[in-house]
């Protein structure tokens, strides 16, 4: 079940991390960059952070990638900078996502939208990450998790949205 979602995954794009790693990523736990206001060099984003009522919930959160996006302002998170990895936190209001649930924090980024985040990972588990407004729509992934694995929207589990790995 999508929550919080304010865009039709026809404009979304969907990160799947390479089969030599599909062992690592066995929580599906769902990363979502979503743009909500974008300017001649910058944006307002939310990221989303899912747990699917199959999983286990988060309690107490970690999530970092490398690159981009670049953060000049965040709210409802703590930011950090590690060895090269955006790190943002857990604040105490948002510290537990229940399954099913999900947490909404967000960003002034510096650049153009969409970023492209790399190794994006959730207490140190590689995720599923979904960005706004780029690729060609509805997930795909490969047939392990219910997508048709062409991208196509087509699978019988491409109406949640998601690209399983």
């Amino acid at each position: 079940m999508r929550l919080d979602s304010k865009r039709s995954m026809s404009s979304a794009m969907a990160v799947v991390v390479p089969m030599c790693c599909a062992a690592v990523a066995t929580a599906q736990n769902v990363v979502d960059f979503q743009l909500v206001e974008s300017w001649k060099g910058g944006y307002n984003a939310d990221i989303v952070l899912e747990v699917p009522a199959t999983e286990s919930m988060l309690d107490g959160w970690q999530l970092s990638w490398v690159g981009d996006p670049e953060i000049l302002h965040h709210w409802n998170c703590t930011f950090d900078e590690v060895d090269g990895r955006t790190v943002l936190g857990h604040v105490s209001y948002n510290e537990t996502i229940l399954p099913g649930g999900s947490a909404r924090l967000g960003f002034t980024g510096v650049g153009s939208w969409p970023p492209e985040p790399g190794d994006v990972r959730l207490n140190g588990d590689l995720v599923v990450v979904l960005i706004d407004g780029v690729g060609d729509g509805g997930g795909g992934g490969d047939d392990s998790g219910g997508g048709s694995g062409d991208g196509s929207g087509d699978g019988p589990g491409d109406e949640i949205g998601r690209a399983h790995v």
